[in-house]
């Protein structure tokens, strides 16, 4: 009684879903609404869903017979966004010729100039009339438009001149990769039928034999003909604008190669865009890395040779180098650069990438790029614009661009919108446009169309296809790429409607692998996928059935047919042979079902001899991701690729003062070939006071202090447990490399203050300050703490310091010299605890030997002892004993990580109570099963790597 009672409201509405359809149904309407998570959509994408869904509903009830292939969503705004607003790219271009363009560049700038090759520049002028002498003289020999003319050149100035010479004679230039096989080649070249083929006397020797008449530069006498410009009354008949450029050959799905040939209207339509969104000037140095079977290497050629600026030519195989690029780039003041994104990841990975400080503008296409390395680089140069750029061959190198990157663009990154005079379409089944947001697949169509496949007029009909949004008779070429439009207006690539490949700039079809492994005769069944078993590293991977069982060498003949028919970038890294292939409900194969591959296993045959065996087997494995490597181990049949050699390479570099090549890897791809490319000797480095065992990273560094022995090479088998982030450093003696480490040269130290006071200076040196991470072994851990105590009474924070089954306690006999080892005994002491040897009583009283490597071998001490003498390894060895007899230690004040050798002298609360009276800190204590000489034997460190990686925070 007495309370009034009201039914009152509120505007707030919180979505119990993504997305929610409601529907009221009144008496004589049907009303709904469409709640929304604004963390998921915004305002604008709603209402388009919502008008969307009434557009479909307004259709059906009109008319219930309408098929549901003639029923749209869009809304007639949509529409015109979609086939015009966004495809309004509309430019003059005039109806030029390359060659043209050239030549009025080379008269405007004829002493600039024109491409610097291995430090010799090359002006304008002289590659004009080399260029113009050189067209006549294959005119003589049928070059003109319509004709194809092959060339199999290595990247030099004789390169460029002929790619000049063709297309002032109006033919169309055909590269061929040397590195190709020959079974390819011939191919390429049958189904081509180039007038001529040009190359040098040392690359004639390795091609096939076609017929086909060959010409090099050592037989072509040009001087008797004019230096004056090719024009149409020189050529066999006009060249137009609508005659081939050149034709490249791409992988094809049908099981052989397919050739595409551009334009010249094409090209020029590109190279205009290029310049007008770009501005190159005779200021600018582009590099020329791209090999030219690929297409993004005809703007690297021609658009700076058309706008005076100059190429910057990368040697032979120096595209595949990122320690090679970035010195070039440097030291020519390279100011724009393209990179395939998966090269662009080792590019960065070179420390010296942050120095090419002249580079403005990078360019990537040719793969996705990951919104992770679009950050990277925009992170490590700052000053440099970032473009990603996507296109198929048929398009003419790109058809699509984005702005310049910002870190707000990359998640996910785009592949930007229509260059100039380009449509993009976004189309389901019926050739429809799809919604904004929507997958679709992509079609192209505009100026930049190729005129089709050499040879080919059934492939050609089924992928350039009438336009039906465009102007009659026009055409689009089905990229077979999906994408999808985002709310900015730029295009969003989504995968593929088939099975075509992309692996680190590379485009790949399955089918012709598949045709090669079909070949063998006990094949009866293959299929080819690509894997990403390990994070960044795609792989091919073939499945393979068989008549009968599989033979245990099957594979290897595979491998050797594949290699011996395919690039090497389509050869498969895995063979998986199978019972049969996995199939889904419908007959059709089943990809997920498909296992991974085994892990490939190292040969457990001979032991690494040397320490730069030991780090080249740890520098493998790491690259590799396996456990472990034998130097016996072929590193491409264990999975490695091209990119994984240009890392590995670069990791060798970092590591080793031994500078191989891409070529010295692919020609010894073991660890036992590869290592003896360089001589062991005291002046590479093996033996400097602070030894990097990893120079690269951008947090802060693990410093490793070595044992008795005086050698750091031991701490090589943490490597592949410790981050890249994290450079790793190990401390040696002094006196390891000096001749006489006793006499005028290096002296070695009077006390552990003053060696202490030495290694400080020498991590400092390379990081200046803390946080300092730090770990020693057996005598080495001592030294360890008490470069903590230092460090800290400086003021430096010391983040993390860890002993390998050290002891603290002084040594209390042997202080007289005649108890000390001679060289003979240092000798035999080394041997074992480099060797598998039985864990003794060695050393000096009182002190274990720290075992260095422990995966050496029994003999691998020979080869660490190689060019030393044995009196100096005594004097280091005897020395380091004087030294530990005077041993005085001050608190640490921190936390302790302590590793105790479970076969050791001492058990893990004997060490703890021995380490707390010098720790001002809680002790961190971890029992490893194994001998306290092999504390960094493999598995031990297996086991102490991971705990010291999560420490140091990776």
């Amino acid at each position: 009684d007495g309370l009034d009672v009201s039914i009152g409201g509120t505007d707030l509405t919180h979505a119990k879903f993504d997305l929610q359809f409601s529907f009221v149904q009144g008496t004589e309407t049907l009303t709904g609404g469409l709640t929304y998570a604004t963390d998921l959509f915004d305002a604008e994408t709603a209402e388009r869903l919502a008008v969307g869904f009434l557009r479909v509903l307004e259709t059906v009830t009109a008319d219930p017979a309408t098929p549901l292939s003639k029923i749209s969503a869009l809304t007639p705004q949509d529409r015109t966004r979609l086939l015009h607003t966004h495809n309004n790219t509309t430019h003059p271009v005039p109806p030029q010729l390359l060659p043209d363009l050239f030549t009025h560049q080379a008269t405007h700038t004829p002493d600039h100039p024109a491409l610097i090759f291995e430090g010799e520049e090359t002006p304008y002028r002289e590659l004009e009339t080399r260029s113009n002498q050189l067209a006549r003289h294959l005119i003589t020999h049928g070059a003109g438009p319509e004709t194809r003319i092959a060339v199999a050149l290595p990247r030099s100035p004789h390169l460029l001149t002929t790619l000049l010479a063709i297309l002032k004679t109006g033919a169309a230039y055909l590269p061929i990769d040397p590195t190709n096989p020959p079974a390819r080649t011939t191919h390429v070249l049958q189904d081509a039928a180039p007038a001529l083929l040009l190359t040098s006397p040392e690359i004639q020797a390795g091609l096939p034999v076609t017929g086909i008449p060959v010409h090099t530069w050592e037989t072509a006498d040009l001087s008797a003909y004019p230096t004056t410009p090719v024009t149409d009354a020189d050529r066999l008949t006009p060249l137009l604008p609508q005659h081939p450029a050149y034709a490249l050959y791409t992988s094809g799905s049908t099981g052989t190669p397919k050739g595409t040939l551009i334009t010249h209207a094409s090209l020029i339509n590109r190279l205009h865009w290029m310049q007008a969104t770009y501005h190159l000037n005779t200021t600018d140095r582009v590099l020329q890395k791209t090999p030219p079977t690929f297409d993004v290497s005809v703007w690297e050629l021609f658009w700076p040779l058309t706008t005076g600026a100059t190429l910057t030519l990368a040697r032979p195989e120096g595209h595949k180098d990122p320690a090679y690029l970035s010195h070039l780039i440097s030291t020519t003041g390279t100011t724009v650069v393209h990179f395939v994104p998966s090269m662009l990841q080792a590019f960065l990975d070179h420390p010296q990438a942050t120095h090419t400080t002249t580079l403005r503008l990078l360019i990537t296409s040719g793969e996705t790029l990951s919104p992770d390395l679009a950050e990277r680089c925009l992170t490590l140069l700052p000053h440099v614009r970032l473009h990603n750029l996507y296109g198929p061959t048929e398009t003419t190198i790109d058809v699509t661009a984005t702005h310049q990157l910002t870190p707000a663009d990359t998640r996910p990154v785009p592949i930007g919108r229509p260059v100039w005079n380009t449509r993009a379409y976004v189309l389901d089944e019926a050739l429809r446009p799809v919604p904004p947001g929507v997958t679709g697949e992509l079609y192209i169509a505009g100026a930049q169309l190729a005129r089709g496949y050499l040879n080919k007029p059934a492939l050609t009909a089924a992928r350039f296809v009438a336009d039906p949004h465009g102007e009659p008779g026009t055409r689009m070429y089905r990229t077979g790429d999906l994408a999808r439009w985002n709310t900015n207006g730029d295009l969003l690539y989504e995968g593929r409607t088939d099975d075509q490949i992309k692996i680190r700039g590379f485009r790949i079809e399955p089918a012709e692998i598949e045709a090669v492994l079909l070949t063998h005769p006990t094949v009866r069944q293959a299929t080819v996928i690509p894997r990403q078993d390990h994070p960044g590293d795609t792989r091919l991977v073939a499945y393979i059935t068989t008549e009968g069982a599989a033979e245990p060498e099957l594979i290897a003949t595979l491998r050797t047919l594949a290699t011996r028919n395919l690039p090497d970038y389509m050869v498969p890294t895995a063979y998986v042979p199978l019972d049969a292939l996995p199939v889904t409900a419908n007959g059709k194969l089943d990809r997920r079902a498909l296992p991974a591959p085994e892990t490939p296993t190292a040969n457990p045959g001979r032991e690494p001899r040397t320490p730069r065996e030991e780090v080249l087997c740890g520098l493998f494995a790491e690259v590799l991701g396996l456990p472990s490597v034998g130097v016996d181990d072929d590193f491409f049949a264990l999975g490695g690729h091209s990119l994984l050699a240009t890392r590995l390479i670069g990791r060798i570099r970092e590591t080793l003062r031994f500078e191989p090549a891409i070529r010295d890897l692919f020609a010894a791809p073991t660890v036992a070939a590869l290592a003896g490319l360089a001589q062991e000797d005291a002046g590479d480095g093996s033996f400097d006071v602070l030894l990097p065992l990893r120079a690269t990273g951008d947090a802060a560094a693990l410093f490793c202090v070595h044992p008795v022995s005086g050698v750091g090479w031991v701490y090589a088998t943490l490597l592949r447990h410790i981050g890249p982030r994290h450079p790793v450093y190990a401390l040696q003696a002094r006196g390891l490399r000096d001749p006489e480490p006793t006499g005028t040269g290096e002296q070695l130290p009077g006390s552990l203050e003053e060696l202490v006071r030495d290694y400080v200076e020498q991590i400092r040196a390379v990081q200046p300050h803390g946080p300092y991470h730090l770990l020693g072994w057996s005598f080495g851990g001592v030294v360890a703490h008490m470069m903590a105590t230092a460090l800290q009474r400086a003021g430096e924070e010391v983040a993390f310091l860890a002993v390998l089954d050290a002891s603290p306690e002084p040594v209390t006999a042997g202080e007289d010299d005649e108890d000390l080892p001679e060289g003979a005994e240092v000798v035999r002491l080394l041997t074992e605890y480099f060797g598998p040897g039985e864990q003794r009583q060695a050393g000096h009283p009182g002190e274990r030997p720290a075992g260095d490597a422990g995966a050496l071998g029994a003999d691998g001490v020979a080869a660490v002892l190689d060019g030393l003498e044995t009196r100096r390894l005594a004097a280091v060895v005897r020395n380091f004993g004087r030294l530990s007899a005077g041993v005085a230690l001050e608190p640490y004040r921190g936390e302790l990580t302590l590793f105790v050798a479970k076969g050791g002298t001492a058990t893990a609360p004997e060490r703890e109570t021995q380490w707390a009276r010098y720790v001002d800190g809680p002790i961190d204590t971890h029992l490893v099963d194994c001998a306290h000489d092999d504390m960094l034997k493999r598995g031990p460190a297996g086991e102490i790597g991971p705990v010291v990686a999560r420490r140091i925070g990776g």
